[in-house]
């Protein structure tokens, strides 16, 4: 009951930071399921598999999207706010108008970084959730270096090393070297905002989206161009910045 009580106030927060309201399109649509192992989410067009937390399925083209979004209550033992919310991040992001050149540009990370570290900043950074007066379950919100860091142990189990390679050119070579820990992408994404502004990142990731077409090969000098226009440095360099600044996640 707590998300339907704040769930205009969480979309407002996403609205602030993005230019597109996906709703005021007339051929979309948008259905929110909540469900357990028990139902499976059958009501859904697309049945959910019982091992996921949540996902947002977008379908169709732009002006007219069918949105489905499904949050599994067995998969969540703690405070699903921000569960939520990255979920809400998505809805937006999924139903921008762009040609999705990231997965030209960054590779099989591309997703990885420019949307899920984007509704992992979101979820984190937009809305201010209250206090949850509902039930005692937990509400995670790792919100500066020392709490990203734990969250990004956690989410990668304790493991030593974190990354199994530290030498990168690109944001989404942290997909497989993080075996998608979302705390890793996250951290990133954080990063990059306290150096260079969220509009300067989404800026970066538009332009990415829209000049690009899925499939397209791009020489890495053309991308080490991109990079420079926008952050003044080669993504390998922020990259070692990024490493640095967290020790190395050690």
């Amino acid at each position: 009951m707590i998300a339907y009580e704040e769930i205009a106030g969480m979309l407002k927060a996403v609205e602030k930071h993005r230019d597109n309201k996906p709703y005021l399109l007339k051929g979309n649509s948008f259905s929110l399921y909540f469900f357990t192992n028990e139902n499976g989410g059958r009501n859904a067009e697309y049945p959910f598999p019982n091992d996921v937390q949540a996902y947002t399925s977008t379908n169709g083209y732009y002006g007219n999207m069918k949105t489905e979004m499904l949050l599994n209550a067995d998969k969540n033992p703690y405070d699903f706010r921000p569960t939520l919310q990255h979920e809400l991040v998505h809805y937006y992001d999924q139903n921008a108008k762009t040609n999705d050149g990231y997965s030209s540009y960054w590779g099989v990370g591309g997703a990885f970084f420019s949307r899920e570290g984007a509704a992992e900043y979101g979820c984190y950074n937009y809305y201010q959730y209250p206090k949850n007066t509902k039930n005692d379950l937990p509400l995670t919100w790792p919100k500066d270096k020392k709490s990203i860091l734990e969250y990004a142990k956690q989410q990668g189990g304790y493991r030593t090393p974190l990354l199994s390679q530290t030498d990168f050119r690109s944001f989404g070579d942290i997909y497989n070297a993080s075996n998608n820990n979302y705390g890793m992408t996250y951290s990133l994404y954080w990063y990059l905002v306290q150096e260079y502004g969220e509009a300067k990142i989404q800026e970066y990731i538009t332009y990415v989206n829209n000049k690009y077409e899925p499939n397209q090969s791009i020489p890495q000098e053309e991308k080490d161009s991109v990079a420079m226009k926008f952050l003044g440095k080669k993504e390998e360099q922020v990259l070692k910045e990024w490493l640095t600044y967290f020790n190395n996640f050690k």
